[in-house]
């Protein structure tokens, strides 16, 4: 992004601050150096409002708007805002060295941009934290002219950085450089308790006191955990003209990012169905941690939170299609988000139907039964197992697999003791989904047999039982 110029646009000429337009370049990938970005001359904010009006210097209108530096704002539309930070000037009485900074929106960063109508850093207002640097020496710096600034966004943070330079608008005199903050990327703005951040002068081997010059700029060095300042300054008061570039490097605080989470929960089921999903981490420093849920089928959670670091959550989904189902979790503190989880793979499928149950509804104790078990499975996969229970207070019977859907699976049992139990069966399929339960009632009653023998055995002895009697008579 540039400021226009009359010299490179005359169509502009007549327009409102037109010698202080804004026009928006941009590129959708990173050019090739020597490259230019893509530049639609339509595509231009001009100056509206009163305050970005210019100047009248000897009949030629002057200023208006200059000084734009982009901020991508990730927490505001569905794919982050891009946010067009721009100085307009003013050439009413006493209010042309105050200059004033608002901004523009754009959802694509290219097209559509909405200006906010009213600045947002206006150091003309006694409540504004530069209003400092408007009063006379000692109360304040003195200063007039053009103040450079620059903002750059910081996701960790979740904020904006501004950095200006008080000093005269064409020559280093005397600058100074100022800080500021705004917590709410670009509404409000909190001064540095140590401003000016940096003054000419001020450390032996640092800048000379003839001071800074133009527009600062803020680098943030996420790799090597680093801010760092770029700025001009003369190097000698008779030659105003020459100037030299400086940078200045402060550590940036470390704030690391939560734990990749760790999720558990069901790894198959059927469409419809609500599954409960547990998900944890640990965030390094203790602070609360949000999540987000994607659930593999073009929906997701969004941020949920805050929790306590190191607390399980429970989050519940159900699929409406068949079909295999990749879920991805990640976790963020107030400032860095964690990577995305391992896909935890999900596979929805229509279940098994209730098996049949052959074999005959009463027996004996003792004695070993066979029965034929046969379930189907609608999309034709092949059965893993049946889980049967005979009702007799043993532990489930699994029968693994893999059975092809339709095949009949023989099992026996016997039962031990006498009474009526239920037969219970299900068959679940290769990819773990369990199907409805199929129940047959069979009757194990006294074994006849066994009586009729014992009772036989008693008449073979009754005839000596009944000499006996007689004997003792």
């Amino acid at each position: 992004m540039r400021p226009g110029t009359k010299y490179l646009h005359p169509e502009w000429e007549g327009l409102p601050g037109w010698e202080g337009a804004i026009q928006v370049s941009t590129s959708e990938t990173p050019p090739t150096i020597g490259v230019p970005f893509e530049q639609t001359y339509e595509n231009i904010l001009i100056a509206e409002y009163w305050w970005e009006q210019g100047w009248n210097q000897n009949g030629v209108i002057k200023g208006g708007l200059s000084e734009p530096t982009p901020v991508w704002i990730p927490h505001l539309g569905t794919n982050g805002i891009v946010r067009l930070f721009y100085r307009g000037l003013h050439g009413s009485p006493s209010s042309y060295w105050n200059w004033r900074i608002s901004y523009a929106d754009s959802e694509d960063g290219k097209t559509d941009w909405t200006k906010n109508p009213i600045p947002t850093f206006d150091p003309s207002d006694p409540n504004n934290p530069a209003y400092q640097w408007t009063l006379p020496y000692p109360e304040g710096f003195s200063f007039r002219g053009a103040w450079q600034a620059h903002c750059t966004g910081d996701v960790r943070a979740d904020g904006v950085h501004m950095v200006l330079c008080v000093s005269n608008q064409n020559y280093a005199g005397f600058g100074h450089i100022a800080y500021y903050w705004s917590p709410d990327w670009g509404d409000t703005w909190i001064g540095h308790p140590d401003n000016p951040i940096i003054a000419p002068g001020q450390f032996p081997e640092g800048v000379p006191p003839e001071g800074f010059q133009r527009t600062p700029t803020l680098l943030i060095d996420e790799k090597y955990e680093r801010y760092i300042l770029a700025y001009n300054a003369g190097h000698d008061i008779n030659q105003k003209w020459k100037r030299r570039t400086y940078l200045a490097i402060a550590s940036r605080p470390f704030n690391p990012s939560p734990d990749i989470p760790i999720l558990t929960g069901p790894n198959s089921g059927i469409r419809g169905r609500t599954y409960p999903y547990n998900a944890s981490s640990t965030d390094p420093d203790g602070e609360n941690i949000y999540y987000w849920f994607d659930w593999g089928d073009d929906t997701n959670t969004g941020w949920i939170g805050p929790f306590s670091s190191g607390k399980t959550i429970i989050e519940s989904h159900a699929w409406d299609e068949i079909g295999e189902y990749n879920i991805k979790i990640k976790a963020k503190d107030e400032y860095n988000e964690s990577e995305w989880s391992e896909p935890f793979t999900v596979i929805i499928s229509n279940p098994p139907k209730a098996p049949d149950i052959n074999g005959q509804n009463k027996g004996s104790p003792g004695i070993s039964y066979e029965f034929g078990f046969t379930s189907t499975d609608p999309d034709g996969e092949d059965i893993g197992e049946y889980i049967i229970n005979w009702g007799d207070g043993n532990p489930d019977n699994i029968i693994m697999g893999p059975f092809s859907s339709g095949e009949e699976v023989k099992v026996s049992h016997i039962w031990n003791i006498k009474g009526k139990f239920i037969i219970t069966a299900k068959a679940k399929d290769i990819n773990g989904v369990i199907g409805p339960e199929a129940t047959l009632p069979i009757n194990i009653p006294r074994n006849k047999t066994n009586i009729n023998y014992y009772l036989l055995k008693f008449l073979d002895i009754l005839p000596i039982l009944q000499r006996m009697l007689l004997l003792l008579n």
